[in-house]
């Protein structure tokens, strides 16, 4: 789409991306290098942190039309 794709590192040196989906705070998104931060969601995923506490629905299958987790 010609946008420029950077990663971001936190103050600490920790990278800010692997961080939030971490955190369940963001998906990894594999279309854009995300399987470099799928094991992180996988663990959120895991210990049900953040979004993954309950149902919902990721962007990307909310623009292809499903409205219901």
């Amino acid at each position: 789409y010609g946008r420029d794709v950077a990663r971001c590192t936190l103050t600490d040196g920790r990278d800010a991306s692997a961080a939030m989906v971490s955190a369940g705070r963001a998906l990894a998104y594999m279309q854009y290098d995300g399987r470099h931060y799928a094991a992180d969601e996988a663990r959120a995923r895991k210990a049900k942190v953040g979004l993954h506490a309950g149902p919902y629905i990721a962007l990307d299958t909310w623009r292809r039309g499903t409205r219901r987790p």
